[in-house]
């Protein structure tokens, strides 16, 4: 191999947990200044592998490599699993949603089978637990619950089965709805100027 070139691969994981150990008390702030939760939950939260935190090390290391000039020419392979295999099964599933656990949320790159994910665990629920009311609901702006569970699903709520609801929020609807009942009080913060509105579907809401 040449001398003037060399190999590394980011340890996402590591740098992961050194960036929340040096920023988690600032982290923690802004979470409880910017959201109704209460500690317990911001802790939880904040422990979570939540999407794009491996491509934001990255995207800082890359940044400190730049900055130290040590190099004419930086590439990047950005395949996430690296030469890692990966398990053609879940091996070890997370624990099943308790009777006080009303939220779940899947999050994740896309098509990694989050809509997959959501619907089986929805009828998985609906059919154990005949006592539990469900609602299956995708914020996803290329929405697919439809086509997952094999029937109609729009932005108004379908009964799926007898206590499993699905709904697709339109979420241009529900922006320009937004728009509409709160423009006249923008204008009075800022009179004499029209606010300026970022549409949910170019900036990736």
């Amino acid at each position: 191999m040449p001398r003037n070139l060399h190999i590394e691969e980011l340890n996402a994981a590591a740098d992961l947990a050194a960036f929340r150990a040096r920023h988690g008390d600032q982290l923690h702030e802004i979470a409880r200044r910017g959201t109704f939760l209460d500690d317990r939950d911001i802790d939880r939260f904040l422990s979570l592998s939540l999407p794009g935190l491996d491509e934001l090390m990255a995207v800082l290391e890359l940044g400190r490599r730049l900055s130290a000039g040590r190099y004419r020419t930086i590439l990047v392979d950005t395949a996430p699993s690296g030469t890692v295999p990966l398990p053609v099964q879940v091996e070890a599933p997370g624990p099943y949603p308790g009777p006080d656990q009303r939220l779940l949320i899947f999050c994740g790159k896309s098509g990694v089978g989050k809509t997959t994910l959501t619907c089986a665990t929805a009828l998985h629920i609906a059919a154990t637990e005949p006592h539990r009311r469900t609602l299956l609901f995708s914020g996803d702006l290329a929405h697919s619950l439809g086509d997952c569970l094999g029937v109609p699903v729009g932005p108004k709520p379908v009964a799926v089965s007898q206590r499993l609801t699905a709904i697709e929020v339109d979420a241009q609807a529900e922006f320009a709805a937004m728009r509409s009942a709160y423009g006249e009080e923008l204008r009075v913060f800022s009179p004499g100027s029209r606010p300026t509105w970022i549409s949910p579907s170019t900036s990736g809401l």
